[in-house]
């Protein structure tokens, strides 16, 4: 049985949709594959700038808790000074009583100079410290003169006993 022109056509102009649809379908698929890829390449460099950051991250908390145990040591070291507790270093712990020349981890300098150095810059910054001390105290000299000033004061003059303004923002007066 031979085929009519219409059913040719038609089976023509179906094959042509079929191929049109596979022609789309693959455009998709090529455009699907292009964007998974591109979003493995954005997931892998963000991946990768958040490692960085994390480790940029843990690098300067390190550098930081190490200048922190530094600088609590040297405060240890100058309060016990000041204070007067720490005697002078023994020959075996001249090494660990000098944490104010320290700069880092592993420091073996050895050198008697630089001790020297470091101990002089040390009584420097103990004597300005001692001498800010010394500024900031109260006159140990004259107790009485505060009593007194207080007594000769009246009650209404008198400053009240948390050293608070008699009125700020969103206060009353005291009464």
């Amino acid at each position: 049985m031979p085929m009519t022109d219409d059913e040719f056509d038609r089976i023509k102009e179906a094959e042509k949709q079929r191929l049109r649809a596979k022609r789309t379908l693959r455009r998709l698929q090529t455009a699907l594959r292009e964007q998974r890829e591109a979003g493995r390449g954005t997931v892998a460099r963000m991946t990768d700038r958040v490692q960085t950051l994390f480790n940029d991250h843990r690098s300067a908390l390190d550098a930081l808790q190490w200048d922190t145990a530094r600088l609590e040591a040297r405060l240890d070291a100058l309060r016990n000074t000041l204070t007067g507790a720490s005697a002078a270093p023994t020959a075996t712990g001249a090494r660990s009583a000098d944490t104010l020349g320290s700069d880092g981890p592993g420091d073996d300098d050895g050198s008697d100079d630089e001790t020297t150095l470091r101990r002089y810059r040390a009584e420097q910054l103990l004597d300005d410290l001692r001498a800010q001390l010394d500024a900031d105290a109260p006159p140990s000299d004259a107790p009485d003169s505060a009593d007194d000033a207080s007594a000769s004061t009246s009650p209404d003059d008198a400053a009240p006993d948390d050293d608070l303004p008699e009125k700020t923002i969103g206060r009353m007066p005291r009464s």
